[in-house]
């Protein structure tokens, strides 16, 4: 039977696959008899067609010991990217502006070679760009490297509730881990409220990302500050933070909150969304 908290991952797994998740595109793999690298581990992680990066940013802070290339030929949104790594002072993810068409002629090329590569097949609109793909991946992949088509939210879906459902044997985030995605996720709440489109946090016991709406977003900013508070103080806090961001809730906070605190609340602490020191009391 699937909890509360895995079922709301399950309704929104076409938002998953934004963030392009290592651990449960190991998961999916596994079910298929392919092993792909875990967190934990080292190995090279190359993201074709990036957008904004925030995936690659966040799969970064989770997984330390990996390298990870993000590439989009929009240079805008590599800057994006390039901005929120810099800021988060997360040094593991280099990123890359190219059209795909030429990539596989790029300077990049000629770099080391990958575990993964991953890229959107939806955003696939030609042959040319097709073609480009599969040449990358036959430079680029290191004997047994996998090349990942990312637009199928069903096998997201499925690989993300069975994790889920094992949470409790995740082990815990080492502390520098912790650390990256806590700073991190203070940014991305931060641009969350000023208005940006990130719906994705940082999960360091996950080593991938977990997806989150402005509540929820508000809601970590204020325990990242505060850590412990909760009950009718988080209320009131997260109130204030999202009517001093221009986004108040015209309803329904109270029970949303009631509702994050009892459902959401324990696994963000079990993942290491939190510092170490915030415990609930009452053992939720």
């Amino acid at each position: 039977m699937l909890t509360p908290f895995a079922q709301s991952v399950l309704s929104e797994a076409d938002r998953l696959t934004d963030a392009c998740p290592p651990l449960w595109l190991a998961a999916t793999a596994s079910a298929r008899g392919v092993r792909l690298p875990q967190p934990g581990e080292r190995y090279s992680w190359c993201e074709l067609g990036c957008g904004s990066g925030l995936g690659a940013v966040i799969n970064a802070a989770a997984n330390p010991l990996a390298r990870f290339i993000a590439i989009d030929a929009d240079r805008r949104r590599i800057a994006e990217g390039r901005r929120l790594a810099e800021a988060a002072a997360i040094n593991n993810v280099v990123f890359l502006c190219a059209p795909l068409a030429s990539l596989a002629l790029a300077d990049c090329a000629r770099g080391p070679l990958h575990d993964v590569i991953v890229f959107d097949g939806e955003a696939i609109t030609d042959h040319a760009a097709a073609a480009a793909i599969e040449r990358c991946a036959a430079r680029w992949l290191k004997p047994g490297g996998a090349l990942i088509d990312l637009s199928d939210p069903v096998e997201f879906a499925d690989s993300s509730v069975r994790l889920l459902a094992s949470e409790p044997a995740l082990p815990e985030p080492c502390p520098v881990t912790r650390e990256r995605c806590q700073r991190l996720n203070r940014l991305i709440c931060e641009q969350a409220l000023e208005g940006s489109g990130h719906a994705h946090l940082a999960a360091p016991a996950l080593g991938s990302a977990l997806p989150a709406d402005l509540l929820q977003m508000a809601a970590l900013k204020v325990l990242l500050e505060c850590p412990g508070v909760e009950g009718d103080l988080l209320q009131e806090m997260v109130r204030i933070v999202l009517e001093q961001a221009g986004r108040p809730l015209a309803e329904g906070l109270e029970r949303r909150l009631e509702c994050f605190e009892r459902l959401v609340l324990p696994h963000w602490r079990r993942l290491g969304l939190l510092p170490a020191s915030d415990r609930n009391p009452a053992g939720s």
